[in-house]
């Protein structure tokens, strides 16, 4: 299969870049709840939300942590946990963070990623903002590190210093 990065696929593409149908979603969901570990569930996460079914993520989120049942809510709590928006859900994973069993440890993890994105998103934009060659380095070797594919540079370069004209150091 071609790889898109990110251990994205074309397939990865086809399906969630296709137009939101009631089948369509049936598949997706299919997907999301079929994952064989968490490892592919962040993959299915990511690709989600790069290729178009970001609004499809953030309703099943909510609907599965609105189910009375644990293992639903476990289900919405790890798809938090991976998602590019985990901030918008804090909410979900803190309500469970101190609980037992499943939902208590799938929140706990969930909150882990989302501190792991917090950290990557620091060192990306400590990096775009260093003042000096040798800071951006040091920032750069410790973001590399610690990024996943939640962490974008981009969206850091964009808003960060080096589009001012009085940027301390040539690139």
């Amino acid at each position: 299969m071609l790889a898109l990065g990110d251990d994205l696929t074309l397939e990865h593409q086809a399906i969630w870049g296709a137009e939101a149908s009631d089948p369509m979603k049936s598949i997706w969901r299919q997907r999301l709840l079929g994952s064989e570990n968490d490892a592919v569930l962040a993959r299915e996460v990511l690709a989600a939300e790069r290729f178009g079914a970001a609004g499809f993520i953030k309703s099943m989120v909510l609907d599965l942590a609105a189910s009375e049942d644990s293992l639903d809510q476990a289900y919405a709590i790890s798809i938090a946990g991976y998602s590019i928006r985990s901030a918008e859900f804090a909410d979900i994973v803190g309500k469970h963070i101190d609980h037992r069993g499943v939902s208590g440890q799938a929140a706990k993890h969930a909150f882990s990623e989302h501190e792991n994105a917090i950290w990557a998103r620091h060192w990306v934009e400590s990096m775009w903002n260093a003042p000096t060659p040798e800071q951006f380095w040091r920032c750069l070797i410790i973001t590399k590190t610690s990024m996943d594919a939640r962490v974008s540079p981009e969206g850091a370069l964009l808003q960060n210093s080096l589009l001012r004209p009085d940027y301390p150091f040539p690139l």
